[in-house]
């Protein structure tokens, strides 16, 4: 756990940076940007980071092929490599107070996505015997 000063500032969107595996009975893949930022091929969809505090991470989805938005809210693993997440809409079409449910998922980033600096940093150590 962060201490409290670091608990409530805000973080380095960058380790929201590369690919992720959306699981909420399918699993769909979130390409992101280095502010958290991106697409997903379900509904034409976007992800949009709100706010990233501690292991917090706040936003927003749309979805153009099917006329609906929401938010969601992620509470990360320390590493940040994985988490447990909630959904909700804000709009279904001309509905903006629907009643309809949300659900729960889980996100994982994709290892091949991990920190390339340290990816990098290992490569550079030589090999002994």
């Amino acid at each position: 756990s962060l201490p409290p000063s670091m608990a409530s500032q805000p973080g380095d969107r960058r380790v929201l940076a590369g690919e992720w595996e959306y699981e909420d009975g399918a699993v769909v893949r979130l390409t992101l940007d280095e502010q958290g930022n991106g697409h997903y091929d379900w509904k034409d969809g976007r992800f949009g980071t709100h706010t990233l505090i501690g292991h917090t991470w706040h936003g927003r989805w749309f979805q153009k092929a099917n006329d609906r938005d929401g938010g969601f809210t992620v509470e990360l693993s320390p590493d940040f490599s994985e988490g447990e997440g909630r959904w909700w809409y804000s709009r279904i079409g001309a509905d903006h107070a629907p009643t309809q449910k949300g659900g729960t998922f889980h996100l994982g980033k994709k290892a091949a996505f991990m920190n390339h600096r340290e990816l990098h940093r290992h490569r550079e150590k030589p090999l002994r015997p």
